[in-house]
Parts: C-alpha cells; structure tokens; sequence
C-alpha cells in the first residue's frame, strides 16, 4: 500500500487501492471463517463492517466505470451479473460440499424445487 502511495498520482479513491484493499478483506474474512473467530463478538462485528466496506467498494467501482467509460451497454451489465452469480455459485458449492454431504442432491430432490425456466408461479 505504501508503494501505490509513493508511485502513483493522488486521486479520490484508485482502481489500484480499491483492488488492493478488496484483496485484504478477502484475506481477512478468509482466516476469519477458517479460524471459527465468528463466536467473539467483537471480530464479529468488525467483520460485518469490512463485508460491508467490500460491498460499498464494489459499488464504488462499477459507479467509477460507467461514469467514466458510459458503458451502458447490455453487454457489460450481463457480463458484471453474470459474474457475480458465478462467485455466488462457487460460494454455495464450497459450503455445502464440505459441510452437508450431497447437500446439492438432497436440494434437487426436494418436492418444492423445480428446474424449469419457463414455470411461472
């Protein structure tokens, strides 16, 4: 972080930073729920507010790129939607796999859940 400081012109907030920054929340929250520390109250709460730090970052830098590029094409928005459903996907997956074995098996097998695209409710 100091490097970006020294070597790069001063802006309000730089894809670089906000990118670096989103690296050490990962990080963080990735030791964070392999450690088990949710059960201490206040790295609990200091996690909530990084999650959160995350997710106004991600904000700020879709904001940033179509403000700056006016890139409102169908393309680029199912390209970023897209993508934060794959990470969702990946999310799920690593959870359930390793906690609740056939986990996605028992889910498709449920009388409730169907796999049609075009039932309407």
């Amino acid at each position: 972080m100091v490097f970006l400081l020294l070597f790069t012109k001063p802006s309000t907030l730089s894809r670089d930073q906000t990118d670096e920054w989103k690296g050490w929340m990962q990080l963080v929250i990735l030791i964070y729920h392999l450690t088990g520390a949710s059960k201490i109250l206040p790295i609990y709460m200091h996690i909530r507010v990084m999650v959160s730090a995350y997710l106004f970052l991600s904000g700020y830098g879709h904001f940033c790129y179509f403000f700056n590029k006016a890139d409102f094409t169908v393309h680029r928005l199912l390209t970023v939607r897209s993508l934060l459903e794959f990470t969702l996907l990946l999310l799920y997956l690593s959870f359930f796999v390793h906690r609740v074995p056939n986990a996605s098996l028992k889910l498709l097998e449920s009388p409730g859940f169907t796999l049609s695209l075009n039932s309407r409710p």
